[in-house]
């Protein structure tokens, strides 16, 4: 397979991760590019970049529909906002912004007021919060969160894809936050030099 075919195998791939959300406009563009290198690939390589497309398009549709499961799920089992004493791994560099800590964490266990909740993604907002937090940090705190609202307006891309490559599907205020016990790794140390 030339670097041409092995290209045109890639893109087809790539693009038919954009069928969900703009069906018409990727079909048609698939389409349309399929005519135009038909000749140079061949109608055997032409078939299997059709056939990657709607493998993408397949591999899209999926994680979509896996994380609004999840969000559902949780969304209905935490209800509405609740204070939550939490166990937690820091999942994403952290970030200060205007004396705000912001960063994800990968939520092992929680209690949200008598309801238990385990293995979701949370981002956190901590006021000053712990100097040097680091990826891979073990943490525990109070926490007050709710499930992540995605606003869908009109003429507006879908927020979806977004917070489906984050994982996200819980957000709020630290009330309380105390690392347990220091992460290991490059991760880790990168976090730790950066905020230093």
């Amino acid at each position: 397979m030339g670097v041409d075919a092995l290209l045109a195998a890639a893109l087809s791939l790539v693009a038919g991760t954009t069928l969900p959300l703009a069906p018409l406009a990727a079909v048609l563009g698939f389409c349309a590019a399929l005519v135009l290198v038909r000749r140079a690939l061949g109608p055997r390589r032409a078939l299997y970049c059709a056939a990657l497309f709607g493998v993408g398009a397949l591999r899209a549709w999926w994680a979509l529909h896996a994380y609004d499961e999840r969000r559902f799920e949780l969304r209905d089992a935490l209800g509405g906002p609740r204070r939550c004493a939490f166990a937690a791994r820091v999942a994403a560099s952290p970030v200060k912004l205007n004396g705000t800590l912001s960063f994800v964490a990968e939520v092992s266990s929680a209690d949200c007021e008598g309801r238990r909740l385990t293995a979701f993604r949370a981002r956190l907002y901590a006021e000053g919060g712990p100097s040097e937090l680091a990826r891979g940090d073990q943490i525990s705190g109070v926490a007050d969160l709710a499930p992540t609202q995605l606003f869908r307006n009109f003429g507006a891309p879908d927020p979806r894809p977004g917070a489906a490559r984050s994982g996200v599907l819980a957000s709020g205020g630290a009330l309380a936050l105390v690392v347990e016990q220091r992460g290991l790794g490059v991760r880790h140390f990168i976090d730790r030099a950066r905020s230093r």
